[in-house]
């Protein structure tokens, strides 16, 4: 019959597993993890991108903006 582990052995062996994660990386991952930060764009940008309708955006944002001088 097996007995249980104790609390240190438990720690010990998480402890060792993460380190084990850590120590072992692809270098191809690491470069694709280096990447620019995410860059946010309001709705009706990211629309006007998807759909090309910049022109009528333009006017939304020229009015958003006057708007938020005031």
């Amino acid at each position: 019959m097996q007995e249980k582990r104790s609390r240190k052995e438990q720690r010990r062996d998480r402890q060792q597993h993460y380190e084990e994660l850590e120590s072992r990386h692809d270098a191809k991952a690491l470069e694709r993890f280096k990447r620019p930060a995410y860059q946010s764009v309001s709705v009706a940008e990211y629309l006007a991108k998807k759909y090309d309708i910049t022109a009528e955006v333009d006017t939304i944002a020229d009015r958003r903006k006057r708007n938020d001088r005031k």
